[in-house]
Parts: structure tokens; C-alpha cells; sequence
């Protein structure tokens, strides 16, 4: 069994290598003791399209399969969790009773604005969008 990435999945882990080495852990401290949420640094997640990886692209995803959110994932896990856990909790489904009551994975995908897989954010608090 061959367990190597292909060629576009190797591409994925890079490019959020990259991203997590370059962007992400220069400020990764910073954050965590000035207990700030990284706006700028979701905002960039946005805009590489990982706040959307497994949706499809119809709806404002990526479009890619759950490999890729994998190693998404696991990229940003080595180098800060707070911002690979704003990713996947932002990314992953949420069992609501509403969610259940969906009768299919495109009426789920339906319900699930393309704004919530680019950078723009909703602050509740304030009702800002923040990018």
C-alpha cells in the first residue's frame, strides 16, 4: 500500500506549511499571551481558502476532500493549536438539532453561507464584520 501524498495534496500540505511557518508562528506567542483572537491571520486563512476546504466550491468552498482538511489541519496543529482549532471548529459540521433535521449533505451545504468559508467574520458582540 502506498501511503504517499499525491501531487495535489502534497501542494495543500505545503502551501499551509508555508503559511503556518511565515505567518502564523512569527505572531503565535504574541497572541496567545495578549489572549487576542488573530483576526488578520483568519482573514488570510480566508483568503488561501481554508476556512472552507471540504465544502464545495458551488457554496463558496474549496472544494477539495477530507484529506486535505486533514493535513490543513495537522500543518497549523504543529505550529499554533489556537489557530488550527479556530479553523477546524469554524470548518467542521456542528450537531444542532437543525443540523439533524437537514435531509441532505447539499441542503446542509445549501444552508451554509459562502461568506462562512472566506475571511468575513461576524463579531456577536459587536456586530462588526471584521476581515
Amino acid at each position: 500500500m502506498n501511503f504517499d501524498l499525491d501531487d495535489d495534496h502534497e501542494l495543500i500540505r505545503r502551501t499551509v506549511r508555508d503559511f503556518a511557518e511565515q505567518e502564523v508562528a512569527p505572531v503565535a506567542e504574541e497572541l496567545d499571551r495578549e489572549k487576542r483572537f488573530p483576526y488578520e491571520i483568519v482573514a488570510k486563512m480566508g483568503e488561501l481558502g481554508l476556512m472552507g476546504i471540504p465544502f464545495p466550491e458551488d457554496y463558496g468552498g474549496g472544494g477539495a476532500d477530507t484529506l486535505s482538511y486533514a493535513l490543513a489541519v495537522e500543518e497549523l496543529a504543529r505550529v499554533d493549536s489556537s489557530v488550527c482549532i479556530t479553523m477546524a471548529a469554524h470548518t467542521s459540521p456542528r450537531p444542532s438539532p437543525r443540523g439533524r433535521r437537514a435531509a441532505s449533505s447539499r441542503v446542509r451545504a445549501q444552508k451554509r453561507s459562502p461568506s462562512m468559508t472566506r475571511a468575513s467574520l461576524r463579531c456577536r458582540s459587536s456586530g462588526r464584520t471584521r476581515a
